[in-house]
């Protein structure tokens, strides 16, 4: 069966010794399994398109490339991290949880 990559979390070089080029390596995230199960993974059995996302997201500032790993978090939090724009913020961005009654007012 062939598994799926969610993700390349990682890429480090390592070399079997001194006179030995080093060879790329990925830890990969596998679709549908548990971080416990993530693999170190040479570059040459990798697919280029996996590569070239991981190249991308690596090029962006740390910030951003976290919240492409994070499209579900929640506003509050992105608000705490003060993350969102200030309109966004001053809306509220309590859509997870909280008060569903819309009671209060009026």
């Amino acid at each position: 069966a062939e598994h799926r990559i969610e993700r390349l979390l990682v890429r480090r070089c390592f070399s079997a010794g001194r006179a030995s080029r080093a060879s790329s390596f990925f830890l990969v995230k596998w679709g549908s399994f548990a971080h416990a199960d993530n693999t170190w993974e040479a570059a040459k059995h990798m697919h280029s398109d996996a590569i070239a996302d991981y190249d991308r997201a690596a090029a962006l500032p740390a910030v951003l490339s976290e919240l492409l790993t994070l499209p579900c978090a929640p506003a509050r939090l992105l608000e705490e991290e003060g993350l969102l724009p200030e309109r966004e913020a001053r809306q509220g961005g309590g859509e997870s949880g909280g008060d569903s009654d819309g009671g209060g007012e009026g």
